[in-house]
């Protein structure tokens, strides 16, 4: 029954209205206008007080909350500009700084580098030098020591040969003069 009753109302009211409405418009009724603007001015100052009392406050503190907050967040931004370019600043300033300090490092550590290489190359050119001077006096020793075995020998061996070849003993004196006088040590530049 509830589903049929706006049904039901709808049709009443259009059974009645032609009845109602048979004289013409209500509202262009000339003994209605006066009733109709007391109506109209009731109704614009109940309207006017509701609003103005009730509805415009609160719209009125909405837009104004609206405005402190857009306000406030407007002012928050600007601060966090501030802060981030001073932030920005200052890390530039102290990225241009440690640039500074990392290139004044690395001279510093290439000129150590470089003193260190220089002092560990003339420390080995020295130690070189004196590792070859030592070796050429060992050299030396083994060639006095080898012509003096050298030539012992070839004494010992020449008078034994001139025994054998002769018949009879010659001279240590002699063999060893003439051994000598043959092996003499020739310089460098005769051997060049």
């Amino acid at each position: 029954m509830k589903k049929h009753l706006p049904i039901v109302i709808c049709v009443g009211l259009l059974s009645i209205a032609p009845a109602a409405y048979a004289g013409g418009l209500p509202q262009l009724d000339h003994t209605w206008f006066s009733n109709q603007v007391l109506w109209l001015l009731v109704t614009f100052v109940a309207l006017y007080a509701v609003i103005s009392w009730f509805v415009a406050p609160t719209i009125d503190g909405v837009l104004t909350n609206r405005a402190s907050e857009i306000a406030t967040a407007i002012q928050d931004a600007e601060e966090a500009k501030r802060m981030a370019e001073t932030t920005r600043t200052q890390f530039e300033s102290d990225g241009q700084e440690a640039r500074i300090k990392a290139a004044e490092l690395m001279a510093k550590v290439q000129a150590e580098n470089a003193a260190e290489a220089a002092e560990a190359s003339a420390k080995l050119s020295t130690d070189l030098a004196r590792k070859a001077e030592q070796a050429e006096a060992r050299i030396e020793d083994a060639k006095h020591k080898a012509l003096g075995s050298i030539h012992t020998a070839t004494v010992s061996l020449t008078q034994t040969m001139a025994e054998k070849l002769l018949g009879h003993s010659v001279a240590e004196q002699n063999v060893e003069a003439s051994v000598s006088r043959l092996l003499k040590p020739t310089t460098k530049a005769e051997a060049a």
